[in-house]
């Protein structure tokens, strides 16, 4: 419902999950598989999928939030999707709601810098990392068709990821 982005999802890891993962770690011990499966949600919400997005391996129109997340998910022990979370569930949806209304206001953010992001590519349309850039925007706003082009427009003018002018988001 969120379709979060890198940064919403490193608020809602470090909001929710990391107490959860803690809380799991000092109940059931670092090698349970839920403590384990934890630590994996929670190392892909604070790192890896930004790091998937910066390095273009969410770059298919399908390459969605929630097939990243399903993917995720699919890789996890099954006590881990049972296990319930020990936070107070009201916590739970007031952080969601403060993510929901922070992803509005990225997406404005977004929509403006899309715009002067268009009209670097005017004016230089041979910079790989200009349509990258492009494409990220493009990408956080849900508009994965025109980032997945964006994209390999970017890779024709010569982009990669150890060239890439972007280290985070």
């Amino acid at each position: 419902m969120i379709h979060p982005s890198p940064g919403v999802l490193q608020r809602l890891g470090s909001e929710v999950i990391y107490s959860e993962w803690s809380f799991a770690q000092n109940g059931l011990g670092a090698d349970h598989p839920v403590t384990r499966g934890l630590a994996k949600v929670l190392s892909f919400m604070e790192e890896e999928y930004e790091r998937q997005l910066l390095e273009g391996e969410l770059s298919a129109p399908t390459d969605t939030p929630r097939a990243a997340l399903t993917t995720l998910l699919k890789s996890l022990p099954k006590e881990t999707r049972d296990y319930k979370l020990l936070r107070d569930p009201a916590y739970i949806h007031q952080v969601l709601t403060e993510v929901l209304e922070e992803r509005k206001r990225e997406l404005e953010r977004c929509r403006q810098i899309e715009a002067g992001l268009r009209r670097e590519v005017k004016e230089n349309p041979d910079d790989p990392d200009i349509y990258n850039q492009l494409r990220i925007v493009l990408w956080l706003m849900g508009e994965y068709e025109d980032a997945s082009k964006t994209f390999e427009r970017a890779k024709e003018l010569g982009w990669s990821p150890e060239k890439s002018a972007l280290v985070a988001l």
